[in-house]
């Protein structure tokens, strides 16, 4: 069982999760792409664990903040290839450059603070 001792760390958690999966949902409902689908799966993974309080959810904790910092560092490097060939940056405006930001301090506040911020309880069970 896995007990948070900053609960500023887990309402961050719970919010991001909860406005990713509703903010993936409803691209998924506008453009019925399946892979999607994919993302949500994850998040929805993530919060259940997080919820439920099961200790794998520090390793899936890990993973999506991982690939969520992946997933921006991808963006601001194709934006800097394309400013460096001079192309036009449709999606180059200022909510998008604050949307990347936040995708790349989030999964960094939540990789640095999760070992700080989690205390790993043993259950007792009764025989």
């Amino acid at each position: 069982m896995v007990e948070y001792t900053n609960k500023t760390f887990l309402v961050v958690l719970i919010t991001a999760l909860i406005a990713l999966i509703c903010t993936n949902l409803f691209l998924f409902l506008i453009t019925f792409n399946i892979l999607n689908l994919v993302p949500i799966i994850l998040q929805a993974a993530v919060l259940i664990t997080v919820l439920s309080k099961m200790k794998i959810q520090l390793i899936l904790i890990r993973i999506w903040a991982v690939l969520i910092l992946l997933s921006s560092l991808t963006k601001w490097m194709s934006w800097l290839l394309q400013m460096n060939e001079g192309t036009q940056m449709p999606d180059f405006d200022a909510f998008n450059i604050i949307l990347n930001f936040i995708g790349l301090l989030l999964p960094i506040y939540l990789l640095m603070f999760l070992s700080d911020s989690v205390e790993r309880k043993k259950v007792q069970q009764i025989s």
